[in-house]
């Protein structure tokens, strides 16, 4: 994967979320709720920060309530499953994309009422 390489000896998180907002147009806070990911863990590992908007960053620092964690499992090359969970690397059933989807909007729905 293309990306920025960050160098966490001369460069802190802030400097490098910085960086990330050149290039993605993402809230400033980085640790915006909405954002179902967590770049504080992904800095901390040395992620390379996706040098175009739209590009993929890592799954594993996904929150579970994240709206692309569960994708069709014929996009990652397993036409028989049907969903596929991109965090955690493994096939799920529909059932839990459905509860997924519900906690998601119920935790969005909390936060409106938090404003």
């Amino acid at each position: 994967m293309n990306g920025i390489k960050q160098n966490k000896k001369k460069d802190g998180f802030e400097d490098w979320w910085k960086k990330v907002l050149e290039t993605h147009d993402y809230d400033k806070n980085p640790d915006n709720p909405l954002h179902y990911y967590d770049y504080r863990e992904a800095y901390k590992e040395g992620h390379k920060i996706p040098s175009k908007k739209g590009d993929h960053w890592l799954s594993k620092f996904k929150h579970d309530l994240h709206p692309n964690r569960f994708i069709s499992g014929n996009q990652v090359g397993f036409n028989e499953i049907a969903w596929w969970d991109s965090k955690y690397e493994r096939p799920s059933m529909e059932s839990e994309v459905i509860r997924q989807a519900r906690e998601r909007q119920l935790f969005e729905e909390t936060l409106k009422v938090k404003k």
